[in-house]
């Protein structure tokens, strides 16, 4: 959890998968099926990033959100909507 805010299981993951498919769905798989619109292949799939969380710690996905990205349209998420998203990304681990 990152320190001063809320553990992102208390976001709504909904939210979360709204803003994936306005934003994410473009380059990323945000759920298993879902392709991307136009696929770039150093663009993880969430499944891939929920599934491997030593390799990207919540602070590191945070960050990442932080600003833009590759090929990404300039954007600003709000911390509550970096934390929706996180929630989302995480709701996607294979149980």
């Amino acid at each position: 959890m990152l320190v001063g805010l809320t553990p992102c299981g208390a976001f709504a993951a909904g939210e979360g998968e709204e803003l994936a498919q306005h934003h994410c769905a473009k380059c990323h798989e945000i759920a298993p099926g879902v392709k991307p619109e136009t696929p770039n292949a150093a663009a993880p799939s969430f499944a891939a990033i929920a599934g491997d969380p030593k390799k990207y710690p919540e602070a590191r996905i945070f960050a990442v959100l932080s600003g833009p990205h590759a090929k990404m349209e300039p954007y600003a998420f709000t911390a509550i909507e970096r934390q929706s998203l996180i929630a989302y990304i995480q709701s996607q681990a294979k149980k």
